[in-house]
């Protein structure tokens, strides 16, 4: 299993937001977690990143206690993360952003080998390789923000609202992308609010609410849930 997360509870000070959190990912699967705003999938995200503690629970990652691997670690032990706003360095150029991605020390020598992919997969960002990426549309950025982190050749890839922002076609086209990805073998993990998007490129899918994991199941299961399309899709 790569990823596994058992009772989980996290918070701000005080203020308890997630409880109970029980998830997995296995090996080359792609899952969404899907909720509304404020429901605590970010919040989830930055705990595997290790930018948030855990107040109890555990979190195993190929075997091993992930709490126990600071967060400047987690990129060499194989965990990618996109964060929402996609955390593009805009005054620095396509190709220096894609080489940023490679920076972890066993990732460094793989730094051609990435870039080749990254212009193979988006041959748009090999066209603006010498652009500032602050100039690139949202869809290219988007498209940059992929190309980086898997500069790292992940195992686990957590993308946090990969559709924000972006026009409909776009968001076909890195739909398309992700599902690519992970036929290559890499676990993924995406949070989302578009239910069709996020079950169409999952095998399963959690739902949260109010920080609990209120429903899980197949996409198929939850797409033909009643009540999951009454509260995403209003039918």
């Amino acid at each position: 299993m790569m990823l596994e997360i058992k009772n989980l509870c996290a918070g701000y000070g005080d203020l308890q937001v997630l409880f109970d959190i029980n998830m997995h990912v296995e090996q080359g699967e792609v899952v969404s977690l899907i909720g509304s705003n404020g429901a605590g999938k970010t919040t989830l995200l930055r705990i595997l990143s290790g930018l948030e503690p855990l107040m109890s629970g555990a979190i195993t990652y190929q075997g091993q206690d992930l709490t126990k691997v600071p967060a400047s670690k987690r990129a060499d032990i194989g965990i990618s993360h996109i964060p929402q706003g996609r955390g593009i360095l805009g005054t620095l150029t396509v190709e220096e952003n894609l080489e940023l991605g490679a920076y972890p020390r066993n990732a460094r020598k793989l730094t051609a080998q990435g870039k080749e992919r990254a212009y193979s997969m988006f041959p748009i960002l090999s066209e603006r390789r010498h652009q500032l990426a602050g100039s690139l549309s949202g869809g290219e950025q988007q498209m940059l923000a992929i190309s980086r982190s898997l500069m790292i050749n992940p195992k686990l890839l957590m993308l946090d609202e990969p559709s924000l922002g972006l026009a409909p076609i776009v968001v076909e086209e890195m739909f398309e992308l992700i599902s690519k990805v992970s036929g290559d073998g890499i676990s993924i993990l995406i949070v989302e609010q578009n239910l069709v998007q996020a079950l169409g490129v999952a095998t399963r899918a959690y739902i949260m609410e109010t920080g609990h994991i209120v429903m899980e199941g197949s996409s198929q299961e939850l797409m033909n849930n009643e009540d999951v399309r009454k509260a995403y899709l209003g039918v």
